[in-house]
């Protein structure tokens, strides 16, 4: 479907809170075949080195400060509070971004919006706490 920020994921039906929303499909590829083949940008990272290349359309999930939906594990997310149908099925970037270097310009519009998403290393401690109490980080992303 189309979203604020051009494609993006909408939910088919009601999901209640911890219901799995979306189950990202693709095929699991190294950090360095992924940036060989060019297609890292499509890439949701799984573990160190490794990378989903993610099939459409569950690869327009967009991001968003304040998401309805959170990792459960690398590769499924679950509703964080109840999602209505038609309703965009967003997740926080950042709960799957090792990179401290990573940096993407933020456009969710969410009144907790931080301006710019960054990969986990990099977000303050404030957020940091407040994510993993939602527990939406995989643990191979915490240190």
């Amino acid at each position: 479907g189309i979203s604020a920020q051009g494609q993006g994921v909408f939910a088919d039906r009601p999901y209640a809170a911890g219901e799995v929303s979306l189950v990202f499909p693709g095929e699991e590829l190294t950090t360095a075949q992924a940036d060989s083949r060019g297609v890292r940008h499509h890439c949701l990272d799984i573990g160190p080195g490794r990378q989903l290349y993610v099939d459409a359309p569950a690869r327009f999930a967009n991001h968003s400060c304040a998401p309805n939906a959170g990792l459960r594990d690398e590769v499924t997310l679950a509703a964080l509070r109840p999602i209505a149908p038609g309703t965009e099925i967003c997740f926080d970037y950042s709960t799957c971004v090792p990179d401290p270097s990573w940096s993407l310009e933020c456009r969710c519009g969410s009144p907790l919006c931080r301006g710019v998403i960054v990969g986990f290393p990099r977000l303050d401690e404030k957020t940091k706490l407040r994510l993993l109490a939602l527990k939406i980080v995989p643990a191979w992303l915490i240190p």
